[in-house]
């Protein structure tokens, strides 16, 4: 996987995404109803990978890259990986 041009270190990586689909319950508001569609919530991508004792370092610079920022904002990387853009 890919941030940008960062190549995340380590093994085992895995990938799982969410996704949030909101409905509201109007039961007895209305005579053919029981829910009304609310909107979609943001996609939610969750990376877990395995960084062995011996590549500290890498993990040090991994870190160091999830809490970079651009002024006062979080930085946001273009993600390079099959299944996170999957959900695109």
């Amino acid at each position: 996987m890919l941030l940008d041009n960062y190549k995340i270190p380590g093994n085992d990586l895995k990938v799982r995404g969410t996704l949030e689909l909101r409905t509201e319950d109007i039961a007895g508001e209305t005579s053919g109803s029981d829910s009304v569609e609310k909107g979609t919530k943001p996609k939610i991508r969750n990376v877990s990978v395995k960084i062995p004792y011996v590549m500290s370092e890498d993990l040090s610079d991994l870190i160091a890259v999830v809490q970079a920022t651009e002024g006062d904002s979080r930085k946001i990387y273009t993600i390079t990986d099959k299944t996170a853009n999957a959900a695109e």
